[in-house]
């Protein structure tokens, strides 16, 4: 009787009728939020990496998000291609767990949908027409808005450096 959010109908269909059916039903399990949210979500995780982590290291890990998830998605396009629902899983969910950690929210929503379609074996030209190809610019978009960060993020200070006892001598 009362309202109900996609996303708890999306959980309860999960529950009830197992992936595959939830994937048959064309709901899909998280809706995209559009390129503002996801753009506040990549900034608010990138702001909160640097300060728990410092900048060279958050920068390490852009770069290495940058390589390894052009590899994810030569592994997606290879397995969609063979129809290897097994590398598809892998490889999507390897790209959504690494997204996450950066806040890539959009990729997130399209690995999950592709976690799904490997889980139920719905591996067909949709998923290579309709699925891939718009993953491959979010990532793209998602690495671009991270180059972007890093470049005109705030120097930082390096850790410590106010704890050290600076003698200064004024003449």
């Amino acid at each position: 009787s009362k309202p109900i959010s996609m996303d708890q109908l999306t959980d309860a269909l999960r529950r009830w009728l197992g992936a595959a059916d939830v994937i048959a039903s064309g709901v899909e399990p998280q809706r995209d939020q559009g390129m503002h949210g996801a753009i506040d979500d990549i900034r608010e995780r990138y702001s909160a990496l640097r300060s728990i982590m410092g900048a060279p290291e958050v920068d390490a890990l852009v770069s290495l998000y940058e390589t390894e998830s052009a590899a994810a998605l030569d592994g997606i396009a290879d397995a969609v291609e063979r129809r290897d629902a097994p590398q598809l899983e892998a490889a999507a969910h390897s790209l959504k767990s690494a997204s996450l950690n950066l806040g890539a929210s959009r990729v997130v929503s399209s690995c999950e949908v592709l976690v799904l379609r490997a889980r139920a074996n719905a591996l067909d030209r949709i998923v290579a027409s309709e699925l891939v190809p718009p993953l491959r610019e979010q990532v793209r978009e998602a690495c671009e808005m991270l180059r972007a960060l890093r470049a005109t993020a705030p120097f930082d200070v390096p850790r410590g450096f106010f704890e050290r006892s600076i003698d200064i001598y004024i003449p």
